[in-house]
């Protein structure tokens, strides 16, 4: 009879494509199940049963490669049918030791039954398995976990044991994710996406085991995990709202404060610039072309004190695309000095709707690339990460045409008429084509420029230099 941790454990262990493999034989455990030696490691001190399971794992045995391969690709089956069989007072203890032992075999290659192909494209799938079952009371609790306060000091007499290793399994099984697809088979197998989302889903430290349900709050090795999955998992796959929570996590109140104030001053700006155009800006509404920009710059004032509370705090805004925007506003103001003068309404607002359109069509492809499913929730996030880009357009090619281009562009001055009262002399454009031009202009500009950023995602926070290998 399975334990309760077992039944609900399953689950989480099982592999998308368990079906699609060779079934699984759980009597490929039989002779490790009855093994004297085996019992009694089971049965023994819990600080030496790693050590010694290595050991009794790397003896000959008739189903040695079978037993790797069940433990390895069936983990559904062994927490259904093997488990069950070992007779000891905490089998979770005993699970974790034997996955423990079993990756530390394949990460190091130190199966003689087992090719070392076999043994490096195994330890990806045990090193998974490992996680979940080290981190399980986390995610679930002692309450929901099937688990007794007994289990949680079972591996090696207390809590600060268990917190270590399932942080070092977390460790493990990130840097697994981090190069996911040099594990084509694993690729195949998991979603990476879930795991990400649980991996964020609790702090593992000493406080979050003692009470699960409390709010997630991480101590710093916590946010710094949480800090590096954002960066390198979520905001490549467009997962900005997942980001966001995540942010908002780990930002204290200062920062949630300014957060909120970014917000605000960035809805009101955009407010302004819509009941402008609304009421036939400029004639007596041009003033709120000037308070709409201060309230932008109000706006990422407010993002730079966040980031400065919580650098992960400014990562959802998307500050590329802004910062790449103004290199739209650089080649903006080095255009013919009468662009704006040059063509029909109809005209610029095609031409704002094509550069839109291909800007949208390259985030789509490279949110595909960056294995983002399609349908809905492709199109729910490339509509989110490009509705904030053409936001961050809008602001800064409203604070360039208000204030740089009069004073940095040739003929420039002219322009000022179009937040005049009097607004401009036919045939010039109306200000709403105009601004809307320029906005388009500016969001293709940023997301074009990419190609810059040495291999960066256009949702990349603002940095350039990582201190990890490989990243």
């Amino acid at each position: 009879m399975p334990d309760a941790w077992q039944t609900l454990a399953v689950d989480a262990v099982t592999l998308n494509n368990a079906t699609a493999r060779e079934p699984a034989d759980a009597r490929a455990a039989d002779e490790l199940l009855t093994s004297t030696v085996f019992r009694d490691i089971a049965a023994g001190r819990a600080g030496e049963r790693v050590g010694a399971l290595e050991r009794h794992l790397t003896e000959p045995q008739p189903a040695g490669r079978d037993l790797f391969l069940l433990f390895a690709y069936h983990p559904d089956t062994v927490l259904r049918d093997v488990v069950p069989q070992i007779r000891v007072e905490s089998t979770w203890a005993v699970t974790v030791c034997l996955y423990e032992a079993w990756w530390r075999l394949a990460a190091t290659g130190r199966l003689s039954t087992v090719e070392p192909r076999g043994q490096q494209a195994a330890a990806g799938y045990l090193a998974r398995t490992r996680w979940l079952l080290y981190t399980w009371p986390f995610h679930a609790g002692p309450g929901d976990s099937g688990l007794t306060a007994e289990d949680l000091i079972a591996l090696d007499g207390s809590r600060a044991t268990l917190v270590t290793r399932a942080r070092q399994a977390r460790e493990d099984w990130l840097t697994v994710l981090d190069t996911v697809e040099d594990h084509s088979l694993l690729l195949a197998d998991i979603t990476p996406e879930n795991d990400i989302r649980r991996l964020l889903s609790h702090p593992i430290n000493v406080p979050a085991l003692n009470a699960p349900r409390a709010p997630a709050v991480g101590d710093p090795v916590d946010k710094a995990v949480w800090r590096h999955t954002v960066r390198l998992h979520l905001l490549p796959r467009f997962a900005v709202g997942a980001a966001w929570q995540l942010a908002w996590r780990l930002t204290g109140g200062l920062g949630r404060g300014a957060l909120v104030t970014a917000a605000l001053a960035f809805l009101t700006a955009l407010t302004l610039l819509g009941l402008g155009l609304g009421r036939h800006w400029p004639h007596d509404t041009a003033w709120m072309l000037t308070i709409a920009t201060l309230a932008a710059g109000v706006g990422y004032t407010a993002v730079t004190v966040a980031g400065i509370s919580e650098r992960a705090a400014s990562w959802p805004w998307l500050l590329r695309q802004p910062a790449s925007a103004m290199l739209g506003v650089v080649a903006l103001l080095a255009l013919q000095p009468d662009w704006w003068q040059a063509s029909q309404p109809r005209t610029a607002v095609i031409a704002a709707g094509i550069l839109v359109a291909l800007a949208t069509g390259y985030l789509t492809i490279e949110a595909g690339n960056h294995g983002v499913s399609r349908g809905w929730p492709l199109l729910r996030r490339v509509t989110a990460v490009a509705g904030l880009g053409a936001i961050h357009a809008v602001l800064i090619s409203t604070i360039a045409l208000r204030w740089l281009a009069p004073a940095l562009s040739e003929g420039g001055a002219d322009m000022t008429c179009l937040w005049s009262p009097h607004g401009c002399p036919a045939p010039t454009l109306p200000p709403g084509p105009v601004f809307a031009l320029a906005a388009a202009w500016c969001f293709a500009a940023g997301v074009f420029s990419q190609i810059l950023w040495d291999d960066q995602p256009y949702t990349a926070p603002l940095a350039h230099l990582g201190w990890r290998k490989g990243r």
